[in-house]
């Protein structure tokens, strides 16, 4: 059996995507949900109609416990981990609280940690591996609204600069993407008139799609990218600075 492929937030816009990308590279999948599972099965059948083993393993990432539990489950045989697992805000920082800035921060970056740490002592084995994390935009440029959300990003690119120092020598490449405005829920919360200005910012002039940053993550899993190791890269259509 080869090594498995496990994405994280395989329910959402960009995991999903990414998980049906890497399906049809030829890529068997461990696709993770926690409240999307309706979603996730989607996904996990329109990877198996590429020819792919595709498993749906729940996990509730938003806590310690509950990332314990999910790393408990994952087999040994993993080579390539996507974190893709995220939970986006709209509030002013002053009026968020503990257990609200604590469920961004958990599942959007001390659960990249949690996994990477469960992952990487085979991968290190084997001398082989890779990581792919989704970050944002918003790490670099800041979001009012978003406060707690770009500080979990920001975490996550930092995690990827530091992590590919110490797993580069033990052949494990570590690397992230950075999506800016896609098309997905996370811009639920936006009006079409809202949508059309966020655009009108982007040097593109449009909003980006959910394929276009998982071309990026397959990127990153595929044998192109060997000499690629710790780096963000931006998948934003150049959001203005």
């Amino acid at each position: 059996m080869p090594d498995w492929t496990l994405v994280t937030g395989a329910s959402g816009a960009i995991g999903s995507a990414a998980a049906e990308r890497l399906a049809a590279s030829g890529r068997p999948l461990l696709l993770h949900y926690y409240q999307g599972k309706e979603n996730a099965e989607q996904t996990a059948m329109r990877c198996r109609q590429n020819g792919q083993q595709a498993e749906l393993v729940y996990g509730d990432l938003a806590t310690e416990a509950g990332q314990e539990a999910f790393t408990a489950r994952l087999p040994q045989n993993i080579d390539t981990f996507i974190h893709a697992a995220g939970m986006e805000e709209y509030i002013l920082f002053q009026e968020t609280t503990y257990a609200h800035r604590n469920s961004i921060i958990q599942t959007n970056a001390m659960s990249a940690l949690a996994v990477s740490r469960a992952l990487l002592p085979e991968m290190i084995r084997a001398r082989q591996g890779t990581i792919v994390f989704v970050s944002s935009v918003w790490a670099r440029e800041g979001a009012a609204m978003e406060s707690t959300y770009a500080a979990a990003k920001g975490m996550i690119e930092a995690f990827t600069r530091s992590l590919a120092k110490e797993t580069g020598p033990s052949g494990v490449r570590v690397n992230a993407v950075a999506p800016g405005a896609v098309a997905s829920p996370m811009l639920g919360h936006l009006s079409e008139e809202e949508r059309q200005d966020v655009a009108g910012r982007v040097s593109l002039g449009r909003i980006g799609t959910p394929g276009e940053v998982a071309g990026t993550v397959a990127f990153l899993c595929s044998p192109d990218a060997a000499y690629v190791h710790g780096e963000v890269l931006r998948v934003d259509g150049l959001f203005p600075s």
